[in-house]
């Protein structure tokens, strides 16, 4: 890269689900205090699982929020969310299982979940009772709470932030790139070192 950093539109466009085979996630804070977080955190040091497969990505320039690639599970969002006493956003896509979803995290608290996953047949009712389990798990008190079936997909959203209509999430991986938008994430559409 030459020492310059990549500037990418804010979004998440589609080109992203081709390079992060696992997670991304972006922290509202700059990099400096990422690192001095994951430095000085007695969590990481006692469990240092959270940062396995952790990259910062300093070369890319997302404003005023800090990305690190990272794994779809272990990963230090929500403790960076509550260290740094900011906001937190996790991306995940697993290619394997069809999966592409985000959560938003403010001060370590869970306030907005959106999840794309293939159903396959005979596990329809078993995807019900997970996500059911998983509401309960987070205990996200929802002000926007929607779960639409689209083809061979089951689209689940739950927001404290916004209210959006089911049609919405039905543009799925167009709705991500406009929550980001709106949120001024800017990702990359290609792997950062190329």
């Amino acid at each position: 890269m030459n020492g310059k950093k990549l500037s990418p539109k804010a979004g998440c466009p589609e080109k992203v689900f081709l390079w992060i085979q696992g997670g991304v996630m972006a922290v509202k804070s700059s990099v400096t205090e990422v690192q001095k977080a994951i430095k000085s955190a007695s969590v990481f040091r006692k469990h240092p699982e959270m940062l396995e497969g952790f990259e910062l990505l300093e070369q890319v320039n997302s404003g005023a929020w800090t990305l690190a690639k990272c794994w779809i599970f272990n990963d230090p969002a929500v403790e960076l969310s509550r260290i740094l006493k900011t906001e937190a956003v996790k991306l995940v896509y697993d290619s394997c299982s069809g999966t592409i979803g985000y959560e938003i995290y403010d001060h370590g608290k869970l306030v907005e979940h959106f999840n794309i996953c293939e159903i396959f047949p005979g596990v329809e009712d078993e995807a019900d009772d997970n996500a059911a389990t998983a509401k309960d798990r987070r205990k996200l008190k929802n002000l926007c709470q929607l779960s639409v079936k689209t083809g061979s997909d089951r689209v689940t959203f739950e927001s404290q932030l916004i209210k959006v209509t089911a049609k919405a999430i039905t543009q799925e991986k167009k709705f991500i790139d406009q929550r980001f938008k709106k949120l001024g994430i800017c990702l990359p559409s290609q792997p950062y070192g190329t």
